[in-house]
């Protein structure tokens, strides 16, 4: 069995502008849009491993934490999909799971946005675009589903492939990003500190010895 998915050259085109790197999606959509349910849940039986890894970090202790468990959702519904369940039934277990994928995808893409902004992240709008496409073709796929007219298969599939790519490629960057903005930050309270020191410092009545002994104590800066 073979699913439709409506995706048109237009669409494929469009990508383009939508994703700077879009030959990842491009490539994740039309594997789904060739390829029969059948081929795709062997790809998910045989050549797939769900384990987290190390490189899935990207550094920031918000956005890893959320990774680790929309990575555990997608091996929920991997084994949901394997142990035959839902496959195309409409079970309360996979609308419930449905529902939770859905909202915390979205939840999930807000938080890492509303860190986007408080940093000034440069390439956010590229970011926004991403998710975007990826919420609206995980919505598609959803309604896809509950109708009877999708697979659970194509969906893990495209969450997996989705995850690895954007994770290890697009937040990456976003990461690395924060983490420079927040070592800066460090730095300059420490700065802030040790100057209000030496004014409060200087304020007071000193003896000689009070400013050698000033004098040799080290600065203690961020990191150390």
């Amino acid at each position: 069995m073979k699913t439709t998915y409506n995706w048109t050259e237009d669409c494929y085109k469009g990508l383009e502008k939508t994703d700077p790197q879009y030959n990842r999606f491009y490539n994740i959509i039309k594997q789904l849009n060739e390829t029969s349910d059948v081929a795709i849940a062997r790809r998910l039986r045989t050549e797939m491993v769900l384990d987290w890894r190390d490189e899935y970090n990207v550094g920031v202790r918000e956005i890893d934490s959320q990774h680790k468990k929309f990575f555990k959702m997608i091996q929920k519904m991997s084994d949901l999909h394997l142990k035959g369940g839902g496959r195309k039934g409409e079970t309360a277990q996979l609308n419930q799971m449905l529902d939770e994928l859905l909202n915390y995808t979205k939840f999930h893409f807000q938080t890492e946005e509303k860190l986007m902004e408080r940093y000034a992240y440069p390439m956010i709008q590229h970011q926004k675009q991403e998710h975007a496409m990826i919420l609206s073709e995980l919505v598609r796929q959803i309604a896809a589903i509950r109708s009877a007219r999708g697979s659970t298969a194509k969906l893990v599939y495209f969450l997996i492939q989705w995850f690895i790519k954007h994770t290890v490629y697009s937040d990456k960057d976003v990461g690395l990003f924060i983490m420079r903005q927040r070592k800066a930050q460090a730095f300059r309270f420490n700065l802030k500190g040790v100057a209000q020191n030496v004014k409060g410092f200087l304020n007071q009545p000193l003896t000689t010895g009070d400013v050698m002994n000033f004098l040799s104590q080290p600065v203690k800066l961020w990191g150390q």
